[in-house]
């Protein structure tokens, strides 16, 4: 056995020297979904539809292959809540049909930010599509080409490159929501981490041979729900400002993505009382000021660790990943604390789960287990002894179909020296410690140095706490899909995939998940046959005009007859522009994509619309002179059938002070 691993390490060594050239490219598409009248997806608030947009949603891919060997990966960001199954089988099968064998389950991986300001309806799964009335087709459609788009450029102007990877510290800007059940783990694990979250943020740097700038992806746990659940408007919330803000700074066609990583009792709320009664912790409007500033904290520090990475990946490129039954994952011993005949159950979750979590309350309390609940509690825990301490409120694994998927995919992707675990679900701060580590302790014999983890990345199926964490049922832990044992599950068959690299040998495929794109039924609302346009207006004509002039630093907003927006969602363009008057002519200076632009939208029973375009004046000096506000629109009425139009303000001045806005 010492041979054996002598032998290994010594492949490695030669791996690493001699496999240190990359082919690298970055791509990036549009996968905004519809901004009018679909049930947003996170909060699973019914009031909380879309009406428009703050910020676009976006996929950002990168493909990284060894110039050697041609073996390679693809790895896409995206501003989701999540990827549902069907999401990657579809992908899948579409870059099959494109590119042949050289794509497929094992080396293709898709992340979401857990963004909770999108729009929903794009899972297969009975329970995300129950929480968002039903299936949405142009929502699936427009995430999987979008995410088969950004793969598709990244391959295509993939050339030969190097990545280089760093990392850093970001504090002040996460803290524990779940801090109760974190302080239940083993206080001699606990004393190896100087906090109560991880605050390392990880991050590759992609450049071409001769150091021309391609893209950077970086991971840093934090849920992005600085947004609140009073928005109405898509947005991608802080990574998706933290992104666009990189991406500004760097030449066009860079692609700066921010992904995520064990978030699961991780908040951006910073401040304020999260035992209180006000359980928001930030009192801004809709979260938007709070987003923004979470977003430039992650910039500064992804800025940072970009320009000063030196350290070059080196060393083979390899992939390992398979299907898993988590509804009956039988565990080893040695994996389950010692524990003979320790085993995973068919989905559930807890009443703790209803009542969300403490930046985002529902309905009820957290904490309410099979220990300590009453007559009730004790009831729904007589249902099923399987899940522990888990008074069980809805029994999803339990149909002939289950409300969520029980066959879920393990990835690790390795870069040389670094290893990405890729899990689909959300991960809390020390099971995702836990997982790294059993990982690292069999890559190491093959030079593996440094272990991310990848949270919301494949399929989704809730959350993952340690065993002691379970025991309190939090809403984490009420959230736990397959019980107590669940991450236990998870370190055993990543400790299997770990041991098939370092072996170099392949795994069983496992088995195949459910395909239920063909029984995805829909109560969304049909988008109406026909737009209206009021007596006596066109589509397009003003409403409400702009004011004369606006000092630097105020808003400006002008109203227009509009239409329903879902009839062209306009990936690749915008429903707004903001345009300067110059010596050649109007130029657009924002679009629906900007941070400091909204495009909202209403429509009354007769679906007569009306579409506001508002623009928050930066304070900077360069920004006076002479504007227009634009609206871009589709329509499809009764008289003209389908037609484009525009809506125009009038001009309007920007003075060069800040001042009393109008």
């Amino acid at each position: 056995m010492k041979f054996y691993a002598l032998f290994l390490s010594l492949v490695s060594v030669v791996a690493l020297a001699d496999s240190s050239s990359y082919i690298v490219g970055a791509g990036k598409a549009d996968i905004t979904g519809p901004p009018g009248d679909v049930l947003m997806m996170g909060y699973v608030k019914l009031q909380q539809k879309t009406a428009g947009i703050h910020t676009r949603l976006w996929a950002r891919g990168f493909v990284i292959a060894d110039a050697a060997t041609n073996k390679r990966v693809a790895i896409v960001a995206t501003d989701l809540l999540q990827i549902p199954q069907g999401v990657k089988q579809k992908v899948i099968e579409k870059l099959r049909e494109r590119f042949g064998a050289q794509y497929s389950d094992e080396n293709v991986l898709l992340s979401a930010s857990h963004t909770h300001s999108g729009p929903g309806g794009y899972s297969h799964y009975h329970l995300y599509r129950l929480i968002n009335l039903g299936f949405s087709e142009q929502n699936f459609d427009g995430v999987v080409n979008g995410i088969v788009k950004a793969i598709t450029a990244a391959h295509d102007s993939a050339r030969p490159g190097r990545v280089r990877f760093n990392r850093g510290t970001l504090l002040g800007s996460s803290r524990n929501r779940s801090i109760e059940a974190y302080r239940l783990n083993p206080a001699d694990e606990r004393a190896r981490y100087a906090e109560e979250t991880d605050k390392e943020m990880t991050l590759l740097r992609f450049e071409s041979e001769n150091g021309e700038p391609i893209g950077s992806l970086n991971w840093f746990a934090v849920h992005a729900t600085s947004v609140k659940s009073s928005n109405h408007l898509i947005s991608a919330d802080n990574k998706g400002l933290a992104q666009s803000l990189f991406e500004k700074e760097m030449p066009a066609g860079f692609v700066a993505a921010f992904s995520n990583s064990n978030a699961g009792d991780v908040t951006p709320n910073i401040s304020g009382d999260l035992d209180g009664d006000d359980h928001w912790d930030c009192p801004l409007i809709d979260g938007f000021l709070c987003a923004e500033a979470s977003a430039r904290d992650q910039y500064r520090t992804a800025r940072q660790l970009y320009d000063s990475a030196t350290q070059e990946l080196r060393g083979p490129i390899d992939f390992r990943h398979r299907y898993v039954d988590f509804s009956k994952e039988a565990i080893e011993p040695q994996f389950a604390h010692g524990v003979p005949a320790a085993h995973t159950c068919p989905a559930a979750v807890g009443v703790s789960m209803l009542a969300g979590t403490k930046d985002g309350r529902g309905v009820g309390k957290e904490g309410v287990n099979c220990s300590t609940g009453g007559p009730g509690v004790q009831a729904l825990c007589l249902r099923d002894r399987c899940h522990g301490e888990k008074p069980i409120a809805l029994a999803l694994g339990y149909h002939r179909t289950p409300w969520t998927p029980e066959v879920l995919p393990v990835q690790i992707i390795r870069l040389g020296e670094l290893a990405i675990v890729a899990v689909p679900g959300e991960f809390t701060t020390m099971s995702g410690r836990r997982v790294r580590e059993t990982v690292l302790s069999h890559l190491q014999e093959i030079g593996v140095r440094q272990i991310v983890l990848a949270g919301y990345s494949n399929a989704y199926a809730g959350y993952v706490v340690t065993r002691e964490e379970y025991q309190s049922q939090q809403y984490e832990g009420a959230s736990t899909h397959f019980g107590e044992w669940t991450l236990d599950a998870y370190q055993q068959e990543f400790a299997g995939l770990a041991r098939a690299m370092t072996s170099f040998t392949n795994v069983d495929p496992g088995p195949t998940p459910r395909d239920l794109s063909s029984a995805a039924p829909s109560l969304q609302p049909v988008v109406s046959q026909y737009d209206r346009e009021p007596r006596g207006l066109k589509f397009g004509d003003v409403v409400r005009d702009v004011k004369a002039a606006y000092p630097l630093g105020c808003s400006v907003s002008a109203t227009f007859v509009g239409s329903n927006p879902n009839r062209n969602v306009r990936h690749g363009d915008t429903y707004l522009e903001v345009q300067s008057k110059t010596e050649a002519g109007w130029r657009a200076v924002a679009t629906d994509d900007d941070w400091n632009t909204r495009f909202s939208w209403k429509a009354n029973r007769l679906n007569v619309s009306q579409a506001t375009v508002q623009w928050s004046i930066p304070a900077e000096p360069k920004f006076a002179g002479l504007y227009r506000l634009v609206l871009k629109g589709t329509a499809q009425s009764r008289e003209l059938g389908r037609t484009e139009y525009r809506g125009v303000s009038q001009t309007f001045e920007v003075l060069p002070r800040a001042s009393a806005c109008p």
